[in-house]
């Protein structure tokens, strides 16, 4: 169905809809329900979210049926109004976080200083395990991810190749894969700042 325009299909359905004919309101369900829910995946990664929000607006929609024919562009007024539910429903979410009892964010608090602890301990390991590496390892990773230089500007002030520089910071992750076996690449970008 194309409702771009308002066309006598759309301008029937509406109508049909408005009037309380289920099959009309099956109708626009089937028509929109997968665009609505992909386009609101892009919106809220919770797809049951999504899918309640979905839900709440089609029920919404019936209970309010008479207004229906009013509509303009059937699609736009859908899929606006999905997204007003979406930013509701954070809104909302983010409310009840803010005024969770105190006992939970302590829980919450908890938990953020062991994930501190952690982070701090694998620092340590991953420091011990750079000194294991042989000097111009150690001086490569460095100038890659502590000062986030490029291989070219590595190659430069080591006065290499770009392979050979591309070569020893391979070399030096690879060692240090087998020293410190959590420390990825990724780990690595993010954590040894």
């Amino acid at each position: 169905m194309n409702d771009n325009f308002r066309g006598p299909d759309t301008d029937k359905l509406l109508r049909d809809f408005s009037a309380g004919d289920h099959d009309a309101f099956q109708t626009i369900y089937q028509t929109y329900m997968r665009g609505m829910v992909q386009y609101g995946y892009k919106i809220c990664p919770d797809i049951e979210v999504v899918k309640d929000c979905i839900q709440d607006l089609f029920v919404e929609l019936w209970e309010s049926r008479e207004k229906v024919a009013t509509i303009r562009d059937l699609r736009r007024y859908l899929f606006k109004s999905l997204r007003n539910k979406l930013f509701f429903s954070f809104r909302e979410q983010m409310k009840k976080q803010l005024l969770e009892p105190m006992e939970e964010r302590e829980d919450s608090m908890e938990a953020i200083l062991i994930e501190d602890e952690t982070k701090a301990f694998r620092l340590a390991q991953l420091e011990a395990a750079l000194e294991k590496l042989p000097k111009r390892q150690q001086e490569a990773l460095h100038l890659r991810y502590k000062l986030r230089l490029s291989n070219e500007s590595i190659a430069e002030i080591m006065g290499l190749n770009y392979h050979s520089a591309y070569k020893l910071i391979y070399s030096g992750l690879k060692n240090l894969r087998l020293l410190v076996p959590y420390c990825s690449i990724w780990w690595l970008t993010n954590h040894y700042i």
